[in-house]
């Protein structure tokens, strides 16, 4: 009797692997493992993809960015040279405008005097 209850070493193990099933549930524990494993990495290279297209989102927003402030940068180079047209006809009118004061000035004696030679002619022809 008592030769039978003990069990030569290992023969657990035998029989363990020698029970049907067995070899299927740790066949189908790695398979999980590895599906899990899988699962993971795809998520992540899906992760991955999707951070690639944000970032080239990103490029072609700086691209159009880029072309919008070159853009603007032409729009105030032509303002800035508008501006200083602008600046130097105002002057230009402004030295015309200080000439023809000028004349006028200098012409008020005579304008006067061709009024005051109107007023009298009108009078004599008026009383005549």
């Amino acid at each position: 009797g008592v030769e039978r209850e003990i069990e030569k070493p290992g023969a657990a193990e035998e029989r363990v692997d020698d029970e049907p099933g067995d070899e299927q549930v740790v066949q189908d524990e790695e398979e999980l493992k590895r599906s899990d494993a899988e699962k993971r990495a795809f998520g992540r290279l899906s992760s991955a993809r999707g951070v690639e297209r944000e970032i080239e989102k990103l490029g072609e927003v700086f691209t159009r960015f880029s072309a919008l402030v070159v853009e603007q940068g032409e729009s105030l180079r032509l303002i800035d040279q508008d501006v200083e047209e602008a600046a130097l006809e105002v002057e230009e009118g402004q030295r015309h405008v200080a000439k023809t004061y000028g004349i006028v000035k200098g012409n008020r004696g005579t304008i006067l005097k061709i009024f005051a030679t109107v007023v009298v002619l009108g009078v004599i022809l008026v009383t005549t």
